[in-house]
Formats: C-alpha cells, structure tokens, sequence
C-alpha cells in the first residue's frame, strides 16, 4: 500500500512539474500590461505577447486577447468564444454602460469590448452596445433590420437617472 501511495506522489509531482514547465510568455509583458492581466485575468497563461507599432496585442490561454495602445491602456479585450469577468467591466467600462449592462442582467453575457476617444462597443450575443463619450449615451444596435430593442429584452425608450438609452 505505501509503494502504492509513493507512486501515486511521484506521478502527481511529475504532472505538477510538466503543466508548471508550459511556455508561457509572461517574460515578453511589459509591467503595466501584467498587472492588467494580473488584476482581471488572473492564473491565465500568456500564450502570446507581440509588440507592435501602436502598443501591445496579448494572448491568453483561454483564448482571451487583449490590445494595448502605446500608454498601456486597452483598447480592445476579446473573449473569443468566452464572456468577460464581471469585475473588469465593473472597473474598466464608464459607470452608465455597467448600469444599463446590470440593470438588464447582461454583465454576464459580454464576449467583447473595444473603446477609442468616441465611445465604447460592447459586443454581446446577438447584438452590440454603444456608449458616446461625449454624450453620455447608451444605443443598443440592432442585429438586423427586423429586430426591434423589445425583441432584444430591453424597453424602448426607457430613461435611467444616469444614461439615456436612444432607439
């Protein structure tokens, strides 16, 4: 029996020993970009870091990638099949797109985000969200010419104490 349980030991070691030997890319990230990846993505590997002419482009493990512009701020975070984490909209999205996205139950349903010096594109399942900077407003896009914002769950026109939605 503890023949048994000392391979047993060795096997989970040698297991341990490989997956902590996987490449990883963490050595190619710049300091600000790990401690992004570190606060909302934390325990994913990178499998990919690339500098390029306008900042940093990120590949995660779990096939998340992130784009960074020069100042180390994203520009763009993908979850290519997976939904973002709560807490990096919650910190990274402007407070009136988190409280429509919480107050119609969508903030587990966000696969992207991309923001520039306009706005903010949310993209979720079957439709995407904009948010204008300069306005302060949140605008539902619509998937197709016969989808209306009822269809999509949302009540049209509705006014929030902290953003408009326009239809």
């Amino acid at each position: 029996m503890k023949k048994h349980i000392t391979r047993f030991i060795i096997f989970l070691s040698a297991i341990v020993g490989m997956t902590a030997c996987e490449s990883n890319d963490w050595a190619d990230v710049p300091q600000p970009v790990a401690r992004f990846l570190n606060e909302y993505f934390p325990l994913q590997n990178v499998s990919e870091c690339t500098h390029t002419e306008d900042g940093y482009h990120v590949k995660l493990h779990n096939s998340t990638a992130i784009t960074f512009d020069q100042d180390y701020s994203w520009t763009s975070v993908n979850g290519y099949g997976n939904t973002l984490p709560e807490i990096f909209m919650f910190d990274q999205l402007p407070p009136a797109l988190y409280a429509y996205l919480q107050d119609l139950s969508l903030t587990n349903q966000v696969y992207s985000v991309t923001r520039d010096k306009f706005d903010y594109k949310v993209a979720l399942l079957d439709y995407s969200v904009t948010y204008s900077i300069d306005s302060g407003t949140v605008t539902p896009d619509r998937p197709n010419d016969s989808a209306t914002i009822s269809q999509l769950g949302m009540m049209q026109g509705k006014m929030y104490s902290e953003y408009i939605v326009i239809d």
